[in-house]
């Protein structure tokens, strides 16, 4: 659901992104019409101002070189932008969890299976939302945005893997606690 709650957006693994506004009947969303060729578009997070919309994209090995990544659409623009894309390892996986900082800044989201090293376990990135700036903050999830989004919470794996513990990572010094 919008910020204004005036437009939802929903899609699935097996059907086509959708966009509906109050009182309209539901559109296909066509990542084709914001200049990106993707295979499906699911999970969508809206921006706090209405404008962009991210989605979880999947993309076919053969014809990308890849399975997984994140794509950012302005609707005002009718532009797209792709980034972070992957192909899974040791099964299918896809960025699990997408999150727009308050002030939209910066766009937070979980990967599972990206890195053979890292196993089964979930990444947590931050980017720009052209896709720039990307950072790993490490094996974690559940990240909170501050009100300001000049800080983001979250639980990060210790280094057995055993426990976790919540750190925050400040996005304009960097430093984490």
């Amino acid at each position: 659901l919008s910020a204004n709650g005036e437009m939802l957006a929903y899609g699935g693994f097996d059907e086509s992104g959708r966009l509906v506004g109050l009182g309209s009947d539901p559109e296909d969303f066509f990542p084709s019409d914001y200049g990106l060729d993707v295979e499906k578009v699911f999970q969508p997070a809206w921006s706090y101002d209405g404008r962009k919309l991210a989605w979880k994209v999947s993309g076919d090995s053969e014809k990308h070189g890849w399975t997984s990544g994140v794509a950012v659409f302005d609707l005002e623009a009718k532009s797209g932008i792709l980034f972070h894309t992957y192909t899974a390892v040791g099964g299918g996986s896809v960025p699990h969890y997408l999150s727009w900082s308050p002030s939209g800044d910066w766009l937070a989201f979980v990967t599972f299976n990206e890195r053979a090293e890292d196993g089964r376990l979930p990444n947590l990135w931050i980017a720009r939302p052209d896709g720039q700036g990307e950072i790993r903050l490490g094996f974690a999830f559940e990240a909170v945005w501050s009100p300001d989004g000049s800080q983001i919470a979250y639980s990060l794996y210790d280094e057995s893997q055993e426990a976790y513990y919540v750190w925050l990572h400040d996005t304009v010094t960097g430093e984490q606690e």
